[in-house]
């Protein structure tokens, strides 16, 4: 019997493409699923066996590309062997917090030169099939396009594995020409860990790859007009993120405090507590050392970055004792929600607490993602009613298990009863001819 280990459903989308994506495992082997919730979004997902089949054939003399297989189930779902490895996504966040962008720049352009491999210089036209979902756009008629497009050819749908990239969601493919440029700009757009670049390094990669200020313009409409496609209307996270307020103010009047984001680091024993650095800083994204030579008898560390209302997240901790240099975690904290490395902080004094087991040094490589936003309530909120939602999802499939599992017993039964009923006429029978000799 499969066990369910993840669950999501695409709610937000219209009901032709609202489906239940799990991850089930099965005697140590694990898989992809996605069904159609309800009956309106079958043709679509029965829809990826096709692209999969196309794209193989598209990829097919590309050594370093492997289409994830799609296996299309009786009842209409599709199957997908689930992947072990580091996505493209995470190996370019890995890059970017190591400081090494010139890999991730060779990465783009190996990305990059992929996509023009597969437009063979065709030129961009606006089919009736593309300003349905794309609307009409001003964008010059010399652009290469993908008479094929996977639009969902993201970092975070590449799985790397030694040397191949697998492409592990085809989920939205056109058979219209797309513009190269939209599916590269959409990929980078779509990547937090180069969202977390500075402006200007962002800029700089669309300019190496000639995608001109005009153009993200066209495509940020064509994204926008994609998400009017397939959303029911349902306003999502990222949606969310994008209706925070703009405040414009009179700089005489502005609140240093609430410009600057602070640091503060002190040690504690049970008693006792004593500061060791305290600055503020406009840039949000620091690398902070600090020396506790002197603080060796302290047993806790207390950290402090940033405004009440935030959303702060820990790249990296890491300890000294001597010459070894060695990572180190958070014991506790005071975040009303954790994700992984992201805290969300809704108190008036944000902490984070580490061991200091006689550390001569400290570094602290972090993020401060938002600060001083009272929206970080509203976000915390809406993450904590999607994990319910998800949580009641789980708790459905797992009365349908058991529901499944007692009509599997009930036939049983039956047919052991069947069978006894069987013996008894037989013994009857036998009891009966035995009589008449």
């Amino acid at each position: 019997m499969d066990k369910v280990i993840y669950a999501k459903f695409s709610k937000e989308r219209k009901k032709e493409f609202q489906l239940l994506t799990t991850i089930v495992e099965d005697r140590g082997y694990k898989k992809v699923i996605k069904k159609s919730f309800g009956k309106d979004a079958t043709a679509h997902v029965s829809a990826m066996h096709k692209h999969c089949n196309e794209l193989k054939c598209i990829f097919k003399k590309e050594k370093k590309i492997r289409i994830c297989d799609c296996n299309l189930l009786d009842d209409g779902s599709v199957s997908f062997p689930y992947l072990e490895g580091l996505s493209a996504e995470e190996w370019i966040g890995k890059k970017i917090r190591l400081n090494k962008l010139k890999e991730v720049y060779q990465f783009l352009e190996e990305y990059y030169k992929l996509l023009k491999g597969l437009s063979k210089g065709k030129g961009f036209q606006q089919t009736k099939e593309y300003i349905k979902i794309f609307g009409e756009r001003n964008l010059p008629e010399q652009l290469e396009c993908c008479n094929i497009a996977n639009i969902d050819l993201i970092f975070s749908n590449i799985i790397i594995v030694g040397s191949i990239w697998n492409v592990i969601d085809y989920e939205w493919i056109f058979y219209f020409p797309v513009p190269v440029h939209f599916i590269f700009y959409r990929a980078v757009k779509s990547s937090l860990s180069i969202s977390l670049l500075k402006e200007e390094k962002v800029n700089y990669i669309f300019s190496k790859f000639g995608i001109t200020e005009l153009e993200q313009e066209e495509y940020k409409k064509m994204e926008e007009s994609f998400q009017r496609y397939t959303k029911d209307g349902q306003e999502q996270l990222t949606e969310l993120y994008k209706k925070f307020p703009v405040i414009s103010a009179n700089i005489n009047n502005i609140d240093i405090n609430k410009v600057y984001h602070p640091f503060q680091c002190k040690v504690k024993n049970s008693n006792v507590e004593k500061i060791v650095k305290n600055f503020k800083t406009m840039n949000r994204e620091n690398k902070v050392f600090i020396d506790l030579k002197d603080y060796v008898q302290y047993n806790q560390i207390v950290i402090s970055l940033s405004n009440p209302y935030s959303i702060v997240k820990i790249k990296a901790i890491e300890a000294w004792d001597g010459m070894d240099c060695h990572e180190i975690y958070v014991l506790s904290h005071n975040a009303e929600l954790n994700i992984l490395d992201d805290y969300y902080f809704t108190e008036e004094y944000p902490w984070l607490m580490i061991t200091n087991n006689k550390f001569e040094k400290i570094s602290i490589d972090y993020c401060v993602i938002r600060d001083n936003d009272t929206m970080v309530k509203q976000i915390v909120q809406y993450i904590y009613n999607e994990q319910k939602e998800k949580r009641e999802i789980q708790e459905l499939i797992e009365e349908k298990r058991k529901l499944e599992q007692e009509i599997v017993d009930l036939d049983k039964r039956i047919q052991d009863m069947e069978n006894t009923s069987i013996l008894k006429m037989y013994i009857l029978k036998k009891l009966k001819k035995g009589n008449k000799s």
